[in-house]
């Protein structure tokens, strides 16, 4: 694990000579401190293009001023990611698919206040976390395909569209299975 956290002198990301190929867990979250003079984005898209991170499941991103169009695509190539927080972050939609992400099973993109769109998610997915989205309004169908999708954290109030349909999906799966479906 590589955390960069409760680093409230760090300014620059260290240069890391030893492979990274066995890194399991990367924590870049301004949350717990680290504020870097290099700007998120491209430390991020340095770490990612630097290393084989082939062995990556959780990512941790959250609150690093990620906005419109800094969201490195190269996290759709990540296979083995399982986890991946964007919350707190900029941005109005990912710019991406993460529907390659096969083994995903934790989004958490709580409090993006400007996204507007949840956007197509792998089948494997088992939690979303999306709370506190102000300008979410459409959901979309995304959740047809997700077999497992059984923990789901909307601010119903702000969606016009795609809510109903989902209410309805989520109770039908409940009598199969056991979901938790939290509408604020």
């Amino acid at each position: 694990m590589i955390g960069i956290e409760y680093c409230d002198n760090i300014r620059e990301f260290p240069e890391i000579q030893a492979n990274m190929g066995s890194l399991v867990r990367l924590s870049l979250n301004r949350e717990r401190g680290g504020e870097f003079e290099e700007v998120p984005p491209r430390l991020l898209t340095r770490i990612l293009q630097k290393s084989h991170l082939g062995c990556l499941q959780e990512l941790d991103l959250r609150d690093i001023g990620l906005r419109e169009g800094q969201i490195p695509s190269d996290i759709g190539e990540l296979s083995n990611l399982e986890v991946l927080d964007l919350s707190r972050n900029d941005f109005s939609r990912l710019g991406f698919s993460l529907s390659q992400l096969a083994r995903l099973k934790l989004l958490c993109l709580s409090c993006c206040k400007r996204l507007v769109e949840l956007p197509e998610l792998p089948s494997n997915i088992e939690v979303l976390k999306a709370d506190w989205c102000d300008s979410l309004t459409t959901i979309g169908d995304f959740y047809k395909s997700c077999d497992g999708l059984y923990d789901v954290f909307l601010v119903y109030g702000s969606i016009k569209t795609g809510g109903v349909r989902l209410l309805k999906f989520m109770l039908q799966v409940s009598m199969a299975h056991s979901v938790f479906l939290n509408l604020c």
